[in-house]
């Protein structure tokens, strides 16, 4: 588990490490190209015997599968909206077009 207050969270670590507190550190470069290390503590505890493959991880595959089906169809949606009020494309384009002249009627001639 690691935690600095503000967020903690799950991390899974090899089995060959030893159970504890390690104090770890995050890199960030600012937009000086300073670099600024950030600490946070991680503490590995013994691993629970579950058997096989523990219920919390079906329920989280189970939310990051939903959320991407919402994801999609928010997109899709969006794409469905910014489409709205555009006038489709003709499917058949006439084979004639009106030429106007000021001396006589429209006359149609053929599209080259």
């Amino acid at each position: 588990t690691a935690s600095d207050g503000i967020w903690s969270g799950y991390l899974t670590v090899p089995v060959d490490v030893e159970p504890g507190e390690y104090t770890c550190y995050v890199v960030a470069v600012d937009s000086y190209g300073e670099s600024i290390e950030l600490p946070f503590t991680l503490e590995v505890k013994e691993a629970e015997k579950t058997g096989g493959l523990a219920p919390s991880l079906f329920i989280w595959l189970a939310l990051a599968f939903i959320s991407v089906i919402l994801a999609f169809s928010v997109l899709r949606g969006s794409r469905k909206k910014s489409a709205e009020g555009v006038p489709p494309a003709p499917q058949n384009p006439p084979a004639f077009v009106p030429v106007s002249t000021e001396s006589s009627p429209p006359v149609f001639q053929p599209v080259r």
